[in-house]
């Protein structure tokens, strides 16, 4: 019998799913009760997701509470960090104990005011789903970018395009076309005037947003184009290249002003402060550099990955700096000493782009794995692990109004996840 188990369990399982998956509709045994720690344990073992038993658990919840046994024995089944946090969530609390009840005095109290309720904090646990999945590129999807009012998502794909998308619907709204190589990153002006993309094609175009015409074709760069970034004040658009270098273009004439020169390696990502005064760079040669963006002189070298550093983000205060790279490693600096402050472990598999949240409490790291990191980033603690693409996750942008994280992937899909 013991090569029949297996069966069994599916069987198990699909009657507790109540779906058609193995059972036909006369057999399924379809309930809003409760799961049971045996029922996520046969689930699993009957070869259903944790990303599917995740999503039945918030639909009927659960009826034990999440002990470290109980935690040990999920994960042998197969459970996953992502599903063990929603289980956490969904746990029940123990009821507090009830309040002693004071005599009745003969004259009647006063009305109690009600206590106000306890602010909702804002935390990874309410980051519950994927809204919309924005389908329509052709090829890897490169990069994604909120329009400053958070109406709109700009993605760059290797499909040679640019879409922009309706954040409020998933639906596309226009097609940018003009590039005639792959589009690795897309950026808007801080007024919402332009859209920049930078390309293989080693071009930076410039797009009016208003009617979608293609307005300046930067070109200066030797090699591929990587990334691109405005200015917090909108004056200058740097574009990070292959060819090793930094380019700063004045917005007002869109004429190249200074290039910043450095790296041993191609550059692959840039950053602006948030106030504008420095630029941060990645680079293949496995280092990272703050540069004075006024005199484009370096100011520090960050030294301390085994692999190229693919992605850099500034925390909202400016306070430190996030570096990711192919060593499977995240690191957080002290951007005015250039001292590591802490190394998160990735996983395995290359971190290829980070992200703070807009509050700068979280940081978000795509991998290549296919999944999300979200990390406690004051404690270097991860908090949960989302997962959806079936490809590596490739970038990551916050809306400005915090409500939502976009990820980009090589599944040629963008996931738009509700944050708050």
């Amino acid at each position: 019998m013991t090569h029949c188990r297996p069966i069994v369990r599916m069987l198990a399982a699909a009657a507790i799913l109540g779906s058609t998956v193995l059972l036909s509709p006369a057999f399924a045994q379809k309930t809003t009760k409760p799961l049971s720690e045996v029922d996520i344990v046969r689930l699993l073992k009957g070869q259903v997701s944790p990303m599917r038993v995740e999503t039945l658990a918030r639909r009927r919840g659960i009826s034990f509470e999440l002990t470290r046994q109980t935690e040990s024995e999920l994960r042998q089944a197969g459970a996953t960090d992502s599903l063990l946090e929603t289980l956490r969530e969904l746990a029940p609390r123990p009821a507090a104990p009830p309040t002693p009840r004071k005599p009745e005095r003969s004259a009647p109290p006063a009305p109690a005011t009600p206590a106000p309720a306890a602010p909702r904090v804002a935390a990874p646990a309410t980051l519950y789903s994927v809204e919309h999945v924005l389908a329509g590129h052709l090829n890897f999807v490169t990069s994604v970018a909120f329009s400053p009012d958070g109406r709109y998502l700009a993605s760059g794909s290797v499909d040679t395009t640019v879409k922009l998308w309706d954040v409020s619907t998933g639906q596309e709204v226009r097609t940018l076309k003009g590039h005639t190589g792959a589009v690795s990153s897309a950026a808007f002006s801080p007024d919402g005037q332009y859209l920049a993309s930078g390309s293989a094609d080693l071009t930076v175009m410039v797009w009016n947003l208003a009617t979608g015409e293609q307005v300046q074709t930067l070109r200066g760069h030797s090699a591929a184009v990587s990334s691109v970034v405005f200015s917090p004040d909108g004056q200058y658009l740097a574009s990070a290249s292959m060819d090793r270098t930094v380019r700063l273009w004045d917005v007002s004439t869109w004429q190249a002003a200074r290039t910043f020169w450095g790296h041993l390696g191609a550059v692959l990502a840039v950053a602006f402060s948030p106030e504008g005064r420095y630029l941060a760079t990645g680079s293949n040669d496995s280092t990272a550099k703050l540069w004075d963006v006024t005199s484009a002189q370096e100011l520090l070298t960050l030294r301390g990955h085994t692999g190229p550093v693919n992605c850099v983000a500034f925390s909202p205060d400016g306070r430190s700096l996030a570096t990711g790279s192919s060593d499977s490693t995240i690191k957080l600096w002290d951007s005015s000493t250039g001292q590591e402050l802490r190394t998160l472990a990735g996983g395995a598999g290359t971190v290829s782009s980070v992200a703070f949240s807009i509050e700068g409490r979280y940081l978000v790291a795509g991998t290549s794995s296919g999944v999300i990191q979200v990390w406690d980033a004051p404690a270097g603690r991860k908090v949960r692990t989302l997962t959806g693409h079936k490809g590596a996750v490739t970038c990551l942008a916050f809306s400005p109004d915090s409500r939502h994280l976009a990820s980009g992937s090589q599944d040629n899909t963008v996931n738009l996840w509700r944050w708050k």
